[in-house]
């Protein structure tokens, strides 16, 4: 097999290129929503407003493959985000209702 190696100038020029499609789903997304999804500061409602965006996003013509992986990787953080926030309700819910730590059910 053939090693890839990288010129010092290859590596600025993909690390530019990083910069930019950050910059642009930033710009998309707003810089924190994945950092505040992290912290767990990001409600559910905020984290579907930005999938409906995101799908609005990938839905257009124009989009370049970049900013297609982009989005389609943000979208996949955030759908495990508010799975695993609407796991937690759901188990705080059977737990009120007396049901204790019954695993979820599967669909």
């Amino acid at each position: 097999m053939e090693k890839n190696t990288y010129s010092d100038e290859q590596m600025i020029n993909t690390d530019s290129v990083q910069a930019e499609e950050t910059k642009a789903a930033a710009d998309l997304f707003g810089a924190d929503l994945l950092a505040r999804a992290e912290k767990g500061e990001l409600s559910v409602e905020e984290a579907f407003d930005a999938l409906d965006r995101i799908v609005a996003k990938m839905e257009e013509e124009s989009i370049s493959l970049e900013d297609s992986f982009n989005c389609y990787e943000t979208g996949i953080r955030l759908v495990r985000y508010c799975s695993e926030r609407i796991d937690r309700v759901e188990k705080k819910v059977r737990m009120l209702r007396g049901e204790g730590e019954a695993p979820l059910e599967e669909e």
